[in-house]
């Protein structure tokens, strides 16, 4: 239980993997029964708002604090903030962040387009030879 009364988000540590310590340590004072679990919410909520490390992020999800009323949501909240935050900067997350970086974006919108050029040719060529076989016939 101490471990998690005493846990703050670490330097270089994104929101993503903040919120996944703490689940892990409360979760372990639940199993050593340290802790109830109707308690977890509450207990998760303020200790991991209440220790963001980037003081901006913290102000800037104030409001979500003292507004949402579940872990998850908070954690969803703030995730999308430090998103934000983040492409203002034009600084790029850590590796461990779950964000697709734009050069995979840029590579599955390329192989969409090029599949709905694909289906269009297709049924482009099907249509020519369908308008062919009717001239032909005349």
């Amino acid at each position: 239980m101490e471990e998690f009364y005493s846990a703050e988000q670490e330097k270089d540590e994104d929101i993503s993997t903040w919120a996944i310590r703490l689940e892990t340590l409360i979760q372990k004072a639940i199993n050593r029964n340290e802790i109830q679990e109707d308690k977890k919410d509450a207990m998760l909520r303020t200790r991991f708002w209440m220790h963001i490390r980037n003081t901006d992020l913290r102000n800037a999800t104030m409001v979500y604090y003292e507004r949402v009323s579940t872990f998850e949501e908070l954690k969803v909240k703030v995730r999308r903030e430090e998103q934000v935050m983040a492409a203002c900067k034009g600084t790029e997350l850590p590796k461990e962040s779950n964000v697709l970086h734009i050069d995979e974006q840029m590579k599955i919108l390329k192989d969409l387009t090029e599949k709905l050029m694909e289906k269009k040719l297709k049924k482009m060529s099907r249509e020519k030879q369908s308008q062919d076989r009717t001239e032909s016939r005349f």
